[in-house]
């Protein structure tokens, strides 16, 4: 995720440590009926030109810390 969406300033940081082991990361996602299957994930988030217009429902992570 940093590598493709980071940008420069945040990937210097950050890129180096996390490759090193130096700094632990982690990318966590669910939603109800999916669990964290990220094939399955059906919450959408479509532009315009007012924002962006958010549709489905996300659930709590425990332990993301």
């Amino acid at each position: 995720m940093l590598d493709r969406y980071a940008s420069d300033a945040l990937k210097a940081k950050y890129l180096a440590p996390v490759a090193a082991m130096d700094l632990l990361a982690s990318y966590c996602l669910t939603e109800p009926g999916s669990g964290s299957d990220a094939a399955s994930l059906s919450t959408s988030a479509v532009a315009s030109a007012d924002g962006w217009t958010l549709s489905g429902s996300k659930a709590f992570i425990s332990g993301g810390a």
